[in-house]
Parts: C-alpha cells; sequence; structure tokens
C-alpha cells in the first residue's frame, strides 16, 4: 500500500460527516422536553399566585371602598342642626340600615342623600336614596348589621342605636385559583344620635 492510499483509508475512518445521529437527536429532544414541562409548571404556579395575590389586594380595596363609604353616611346619621328635620334612624334590621340626616341644613330630610337605606340584597350591598339604588359591592356572600347602644350592649331598639357594627364577606373568583374570601368588620359611631 502506498502512502496516498494509506491516507486515503485514515481520512476515512476520522471523517464523520457534519450532524447528529438519531440517537443524539433523541436525546436533546428529551431533555428539551423536561426542561420545558419544569419551566412551564413554575410559570403556571406563579400566574396562579399573582392572579390570587392580585384578586386578594382587589378585593380588599373594593371592601374597604364600599365600607368607607358607608361609615361616612352612618355618622351623620340623625344630623339635625335647626332642630326641625326630624332625622335619625328609621328602621334597622341585620340586613338593612335606613336613616335620615339634614346634610345641607335646610332643615328638612327631603334633598338628594338625605333619606339613605343600605342594604344586603341577594349577593349586593346596595344604597338606596331618592336618586335610586346604587350597588357598592357584589360577590357577597355574608352580611350583617349588628346595632349597640350607649353601653355597648346589642340592641334593636331604634331610638337606642348609638353604633353600628358592620360585618361583610366577599367571595371573589380568581382564575384557576381557588376563590378569595374576605371579611371585613368595623363599627360605626353615629355622631348625631342622642345628642
Amino acid at each position: 500500500m502506498n502512502k496516498k492510499e494509506s491516507e486515503k483509508i485514515q481520512f476515512s475512518k476520522t471523517f464523520r460527516p457534519a450532524g447528529f445521529t438519531l440517537i443524539e437527536l433523541l436525546i436533546a429532544l428529551l431533555i428539551l422536553s423536561i426542561v420545558s414541562g419544569v419551566a412551564y409548571g413554575i410559570l403556571a404556579s406563579l400566574t396562579k399566585s399573582f392572579t390570587s395575590q392580585d384578586v386578594t389586594a382587589k378585593t380588599q380595596q373594593y371592601l374597604r371602598i364600599g365600607i368607607d363609604f358607608m361609615a361616612r353616611d352612618i355618622r351623620m346619621a340623625g344630623l339635625d342642626p335647626l332642630d326641625t328635620a326630624n332625622a335619625g334612624i328609621l328602621n334597622a334590621t341585620a340586613t338593612a340600615f335606613r336613616f335620615t340626616s339634614d346634610k345641607n341644613m335646610d332643615g328638612d330630610v327631603d334633598d338628594p342623600a338625605e333619606d339613605v337605606t343600605y342594604q344586603f340584597s341577594g349577593n349586593k350591598l346596595q344604597l338606596i336614596d331618592n336618586q335610586g339604588t346604587a350597588t357598592l359591592n357584589d360577590n357577597i356572600t355574608d352580611f350583617e348589621f349588628i346595632y349597640f347602644d350607649t353601653n355597648g350592649a346589642a340592641t334593636m331598639v331604634t331610638n337606642d342605636i348609638r353604633s353600628v357594627g358592620i360585618t361583610l364577606t366577599a367571595t371573589v373568583p380568581a382564575g384557576s385559583a381557588a376563590p378569595v374570601e374576605r371579611t371585613y368588620n368595623t363599627l360605626i359611631r353615629c355622631r348625631n344620635i342622642g345628642l
């Protein structure tokens, strides 16, 4: 064998065409599938957690706004600076609270937002006044007004009510995560009653 033939044989033994074998491709595909599956699982978990936290924050803010709106009005219950409007508490049940206040101080309670009812109906917390009915919060699963006298004892006698306790629970869907449930409790003093 001459030198050229020897080089040719040696070259053919060491030369491999560029590319991958089928086994190498299958192994790479298997590794890529495993990494993609793990990444997808992590991403899905993070997305579910983010959605749940976002819904929780929005639910708390949403409930706080509704309660703050009610508290502002309830504090004004019975406002009657001229002592001619006969303002006060008209109805007090576990799911509805109706009261009047002379907010513009004209001696009557016939003006907008001076005869107000807050009520729980269905799954909604509603405000009813002479301008109509507005929904403050929906997705409410539990609601209760509790009334207290000057000594802090529970009462249902409208003339004895001096403060109003509110318990409000909302359950809000959170996408693929479990629904978010939040409860808010507050006690509001009726500043103008019993003066």
